[in-house]
């Protein structure tokens, strides 16, 4: 209700002016007699034309706005703009002539036919298409300006977002961990630590080719899981188990650059993962979404997590898609959601 007395509000300015602007004229110009009746009704009209023209072109434009995005629709917008505002504009100016014929001079409406009458209407229409344009325009700069500043708000968030996503990618206690796994392997089993060491590099080649990349194929990013959970089973053995179960047609969609190694980060960093407390990892596609879910052992030690990576992987996606990353957060279970991107 507010937003609608506001909306009122601002509307009403424009239809006032006019009704005083087109009064004016109809008295002093284009009437040979002023009389109070006649004063009254050049006001009554110009009144029924200006608020019936300006006042629903602005509501029109409004309500429009909220189906058609200027931006992403604006063929749809301007075709079906033109023709909502057409329609309206002929049912307004021919009502308000039937209320004066009838009402005002009472006459019959054949009247509607003559001459006169409809170069007349002809007059107001271009008029009323005139100032109605002007509130379609309006409304598209407003939405042009917004969609700017909204661009430049997310370049800059993305460019934040890539730097803490290759920072969080880089952790020093995953590359520590790694090279103590490493060192114990070279002794027990050198064809396996060989392995190990090609697997460990691919990791990080993998790492420097996306810095510089805003997205990924899907099939990148689990082949790079793959790899990363080798390294982990090395270190915790039976402790960790991935499952994958992901469409064939997904696999060439794709989704933020590093995205799926953020979530597995947080997987280690906040469960203790053994062999007796085992973690297990599910990938899977669902409609139009990449899923990642596991089960919860929480640490004796509760890790505070300030959630920069998942706010990471939000203001990322928002460059990209309208769509929400889903976080579902249960007593046994943590779910994350990846829209799936099929443009750029």
């Amino acid at each position: 209700m507010k937003s609608v007395i506001i909306d009122t509000i601002k509307y009403l300015r424009t239809p006032i002016l006019l009704t005083i602007i087109f009064s004016l004229l109809s008295i002093f110009v284009f009437n040979t007699t002023v009389t109070p009746l006649t004063v009254f009704y050049c006001i009554l009209i110009s009144a029924m034309y200006s608020f019936g023209l300006g006042l629903g072109s602005g509501y029109l434009a409004g309500i429009l706005d909220k189906y058609y995005n200027w931006i992403e629709d604006t063929r749809r917008r301007v075709i079906i703009g033109s023709i909502i505002n057409i329609v309206y504009l002929l049912i307004i100016i021919i009502s308000v002539d039937i209320f004066i014929i009838k009402l005002l001079e009472h006459r019959d409406l054949n009247a509607l036919l003559s001459a006169s009458r409809i170069w007349k209407n002809v007059l107001i229409f271009f008029i009323s298409a005139a100032i109605s344009t002007f509130y379609h325009a309006k409304s598209f700069m407003t939405y042009w300006k917004a969609s700017v500043i909204r661009q430049k708000e997310l370049e800059k968030e993305n460019i934040a977002s890539q730097y803490e996503a290759l920072k969080s990618q880089t952790d020093p206690h995953f590359f520590f961990n790694s090279l103590n796994s490493l060192s114990s392997l070279i002794e027990e089993d050198k064809e396996l630590s060989q392995k190990f060491i090609k697997e460990l590099a691919n990791i990080y080649r993998y790492i420097l080719e996306q810095k510089d990349n805003e997205l990924s194929l899907i099939s990148d990013e689990l082949t790079f899981i793959e790899k990363y959970i080798f390294l982990q089973k090395i270190r915790i053995e039976n402790g960790v188990t991935l499952n994958v179960n992901v469409d064939n047609n997904v696999k060439n969609k794709k989704t933020i650059s590093l995205a799926l190694q953020i979530l597995f980060e947080n997987i280690f960093k906040h469960n203790s993962i053994s062999e007796d407390t085992p973690i297990v990892i599910n990938i899977k596609s669902e409609a139009d979404y990449i899923i990642v879910e596991n089960n919860i052992n929480p640490k004796r030690t509760k890790t505070i997590s300030n959630k920069i990576g998942l706010e990471n992987i939000k203001a990322r996606y928002s460059f990209f898609t309208d769509e929400d990353v889903i976080i579902e957060n249960t007593k046994d279970s943590f779910t994350v959601k990846l829209p799936l991107i099929t443009s750029n």
